[in-house]
């Protein structure tokens, strides 16, 4: 029998069998049975199926019985109906974990589901076995090139960022599409109807984990509110955990209880159950990935006054208005440093105070211009970070061969500038943020900066949110040292 709270060996097992792994593309033995072979898993590996003798290249067993000597963790991805056949074998095959891929449990109408699910969870406590699921689509430790999941391998970036989820598909697609801007996990566990293990357990591993520097949740239900207090309470003293709950509104607990089987609960009761843990609330889903990203990309913001330089000047009105919005500051920048910008080269019918409107001016100013006065804004005391938004325009085709020459410099240049920003963020410890309405599907630089690490942001509200995220965040810290 292995020690209750002990998850560990869920990401990192030493032996794995997959219960229904197929030859079958779209099934899900086939998908969780394909991440492990393609992602090199290094463990000893036994397909079960009791009709095809080969799995993708490897001999299958008819039954678990049939395999020889021991496994750590059996996946079970066969219908429902099955299912108590399966735990009843990794019952005697003395496996320590079982990850139930099946459905139809909890979250589907009716009392049957929940009766199931509550045998699932007394025949892992009679045998000592911990369980995951059912109703969840996989976990992976990427650091120990493990993966137990539908993703694309090459769509993964191993990181030290964690993400414990009660949903599948939607953290699935959001990692795909992370991809493409330099971003990924390290690890990633997915609860589903959490009949044993639940999300909190997961959350008390990782909090001790030292390949895991942020946490990520998405959360529809908490059974034991206390118990997750107490865990999160004493992590976020070390690292991030940063949430998003779902089922906040009535229709939403609805949804959720007929996605998971969860009782949603009061958004306002939760909310205060984050901010008493440390938490931080993401805005949105969709932001999750990118602000545990930015957490350990930008350095600390420690104060709310934020300089802004743009390519337009209504780029920097809507900037204002939402920075203002969530509780910081665009304040006028100081008259001697106006004046430093005017001896610097920015012409007079270009805006000085804050936001800097370089307009029409910014191409003919020229690279060195545009570092200077970057320089001179992020260095100066009255100021925490600086966004830049309006470049990166430049270079619509991935090789830049439809731009005309002059054009072509200037791409050269915009990402010269945008790397030399970099480099003064790292040299004054003040968040430098890109903006531009390019992704790098349409802009060169921004492609090719997104493949090194660098982030930028396409949408104003998600810089208003990303530095909202970095000052309070850093707010948490201090209150902290100060026993807060």
């Amino acid at each position: 029998m292995i020690e209750k709270g002990n998850v560990s060996f869920l990401f990192d097992p030493k032996s794995v069998a997959v219960i229904g792994a197929t030859n079958r593309p779209g099934a899900w033995g086939n998908l969780i049975f394909r991440g492990l072979v393609s992602y090199n898993y290094p463990g000893k590996l036994y397909p079960i199926n009791n009709n095809d003798k080969n799995i993708l290249g490897i001999s299958a067993y008819s039954s678990l019985g049939e395999v020889p000597g021991e496994v750590e963790v059996v996946f079970i991805a066969i219908p429902a109906e099955k299912l108590m056949d399966a735990m009843n074998d990794c019952a005697k095959k003395g496996v320590k974990g079982i990850v139930i891929i099946t459905s139809g449990f909890g979250e589907a109408e009716g009392n049957e589901g929940k009766k199931q699910e509550e045998e699932i969870a007394l025949l892992g406590k009679r045998y000592g076995i911990r369980i995951l699921g059912p109703n969840v689509s996989g976990i992976y430790n990427l650091h120990s090139n493990y993966l137990a999941s539908p993703a694309q391998p090459n769509q993964l970036i191993r990181s030290k960022m964690t993400f414990i989820t009660q949903g599948g598909y939607a953290v699935e697609n959001l990692i795909t599409q992370a991809y493409s801007k330099g971003i990924g996990l390290g690890k990633f566990v997915h609860t589903g109807n959490e009949a044993d293990l639940q999300c909190t357990d997961f959350l008390e591993y990782v909090g001790k984990d030292p390949e895991t520097e942020v946490i990520l949740m998405y959360v529809e239900c908490l059974n034991d509110p206390g118990k997750f207090l107490d865990i999160a309470r004493e992590i976020t003293k070390k690292k991030p955990i940063i949430i998003y709950k779902g089922g906040r509104t009535r229709d939403g607990a609805r949804a959720a209880a007929s996605h998971t089987g969860a009782m949603a609960g009061s958004s306002e009761i939760y909310n205060g159950l984050f901010e008493q843990a440390g938490c931080i609330q993401a805005p949105s889903f969709e932001s999750i990935l990118e602000l545990g990203y930015a957490l350990r990309y930008y350095p600390a913001l420690k104060g709310p006054r934020i300089g802004i330089i743009t390519w337009g000047g209504s780029w920097g009105v809507m900037l204002t208005d939402l920075i203002g919005m969530k509780g910081l500051q665009v304040p006028e920048l100081s008259i001697p440093l106006q004046s430093r910008l005017r001896e610097i080269g920015l012409p007079y019918r270009a805006s000085t105070k804050n936001p800097v409107d370089i307009g029409a001016a910014g191409i003919s100013l020229g690279l060195n211009t545009w570092i200077a006065i970057t320089e001179a804004i992020i260095s100066d005391e009255e100021i925490d970070a600086v966004i830049v938004h309006g470049f990166g325009l430049f270079g619509r085709e991935s090789n830049g061969s439809d731009l005309a020459e002059e054009f072509r410099d200037v791409q050269e240049a915009e990402e010269k500038f945008l790397r030399k920003g970099v480099e003064l963020m790292r040299r004054y410890e003040k968040p430098f943020v890109i903006g531009c309405l390019m992704s790098h599907l349409e802009s060169l630089t921004i492609r090719n900066m997104n493949q090194d690490g660098i982030p930028s942001y396409t949408h104003l509200e998600e810089m208003s949110d990303l530095l909202s995220v970095l000052f309070g965040y850093n707010r948490k810290i201090r209150q902290g040292e100060k026993g807060g």
